[in-house]
C-alpha cells in the first residue's frame, strides 16, 4: 500500500477525523496543504476554516449531544498566522503543537 498523499488528508464528516491518518482534522498534512493552497490569501483561508468550524460544531454536537465539544476554535483557526511574519499562538503544526520555538515547523520558512 502506498503512503497517503497530502490531498488524501480530508475531513471525514460527521466525525471530523482525517480520512488518511485518523487524527482530528485538520491534521498537520492538511494544514500544510491548506497553507500552500491559500498562500497569499490568509483572509480567504480564515473564511474557509471558520465555515468548516461552524459545520463541524453542528455535526459534532448532533453526533454526541451529551459530550462537551473540544476547542474547535484552536483546532480549526488558531494555528493560522494572522499577520505576515507572526507565528500563530499555537506554534508548531507539524511535530510539537504549541511549541513556538520549533525549528521544523513549515510556518517558520
Amino acid at each position: 500500500m502506498s503512503a497517503p498523499h497530502a490531498r488524501d488528508h480530508v475531513a471525514s464528516r460527521p466525525t471530523w477525523r482525517c480520512r488518511a491518518c485518523g487524527i482530528a482534522w485538520p491534521c498537520s498534512a492538511a494544514k500544510v496543504r491548506l497553507l500552500a493552497e491559500y498562500r497569499g490569501n490568509t483572509p480567504g483561508l480564515m473564511v474557509f476554516l471558520v465555515t468548516l468550524r461552524e459545520e463541524a460544531t453542528a455535526q459534532l454536537a448532533e453526533l454526541n449531544p451529551s459530550t462537551p465539544l473540544p476547542d474547535l476554535h484552536r483546532r480549526f483557526t488558531d494555528w493560522v498566522r494572522v499577520r505576515s511574519g507572526q507565528p500563530s499562538r499555537s506554534g508548531c503544526i507539524c511535530c510539537c503543537p504549541g511549541d513556538n520555538n520549533c525549528t521544523q515547523s513549515p510556518l517558520r520558512s
